[in-house]
């Protein structure tokens, strides 16, 4: 019987990581009994999520790079052809996209992508879950690194249950595929791909190839200085990105400079408790739970956190000079590789 196990998210749970071991132990997955496409773009397997979803043309262009019904037809085709062709041999596979959760928001359209799948004997849909709290200041770094000027507001974060009802989640994927089919895991951070190793049956992957850390998360002195540079100098102009957006975001990145970036306590309570009775029937679900009952307990101090402070003179002085330092290393490189051969 073939088998697909399908990691579907969420959103900052360490998909990134996850991709990358398995993109770099391919062979390795092979030799267990699991095979991780290439044939689909890249690590993340963003074409399943276009497959299944309703026409969203900001969503079309951004993971399958098509404008019109007739470019999204054709693609529509090549991929199911593809699928098709690949998955008939009865082997198992491992397919993953982080964004499969969060994208597709009924039954009806996770009901399309299983018929998408239909070759395979069945199908085990696989969630991380996070307490809310750290979704949502995780998820501001990334937009403000992303280019978004905007403050950090957990009013907005507490109100969008279509993000973080795990709950709900859940049971939109037990409808299509089964209870009984559906793995819900709390998400373990540092010992993740020893748990995804476990999940997966293929025992001490110690040997193997891990992935070098990814998605370094800023500081808060970072995260406010790259949000008050997005107010002074939009990454989006004349209808299009900033070419060297990305490559001031990398400067700023891994500067040494600041905190872990924290919401308040009162922040964190008012999230956490907004979703109580959600996170507790998740704790019931979740297979990983054991000894963990207080993962989404909520804080009892009073810390303030750190979001949108600014940052005094010496720290924003501090961090100028790293980019000096940093940018000087990246002129004199590009001088090297630019200079004539003798």
């Amino acid at each position: 019987m073939s088998e697909l196990y399908l990691h579907i998210g969420l959103p900052k749970t360490g998909s990134t990581a996850i991709q990358e071991f398995l993109w770099l132990n391919r062979d390795r997955l092979e030799d267990a009994g699991w095979r991780y496409p290439s044939f689909l773009r890249g690590k993340n397997h963003l074409e399943l999520v276009v497959l299944a979803a309703k026409e969203d043309w900001l969503l079309h262009r951004r993971f399958a790079r098509v404008s019109t019904a007739e470019e999204l037809t054709q693609w529509r085709t090549r991929v199911e052809e593809e699928i098709a062709a690949q998955t008939t041999d009865g082997s198992n596979w491992v397919m993953s996209s982080e964004h499969l959760a969060s994208y597709l928001t009924s039954p009806a359209v996770i009901e399309t992508l299983r018929s998408h799948l239909e070759h395979f004997d069945s199908i085990r849909p696989v969630m991380w879950v996070r307490p809310q709290d750290q979704v949502a200041v995780a998820s501001h770094s990334t937009w403000v690194r992303d280019g978004n000027p905007s403050r950090f507001d957990m009013e907005s974060h507490v109100k969008n249950a279509l993000r973080y009802d795990y709950h709900r989640m859940v049971l939109r994927w037990d409808r299509v595929f089964g209870e009984e089919s559906v793995e819900v895991r709390l998400y373990p951070g540092s010992t993740l791909i020893d748990e995804l190793a476990q999940s997966l049956g293929l025992g001490d992957v110690g040997g193997w190839d891990h992935p070098d850390p990814a998605n370094v998360s800023l500081t808060n002195v970072e995260v406010e200085l790259l949000r008050q540079m997005n107010e002074r100098v939009p990454r989006w102009s004349d209808g299009g990105p900033r070419s060297n957006h990305g490559d001031f975001r990398d400067l700023v990145r891994g500067s040494g400079r600041g905190e872990r970036l924290r919401a308040s306590d009162s922040d964190r309570r008012r999230i956490l408790e907004q979703f109580h009775a959600e996170n507790q029937w998740i704790l019931q679900r979740a297979v990983n739970s054991a000894g963990r009952e207080d993962f989404f307990d909520p804080p009892a101090g009073d810390d303030p956190g750190n979001i949108d402070i600014e940052p005094d003179a010496d720290a924003a002085l501090d961090l100028a000079a790293v980019l000096w330092r940093k940018a000087g290393q990246l002129r004199q490189r590009s001088d090297r590789k630019n200079a004539p051969s003798e």
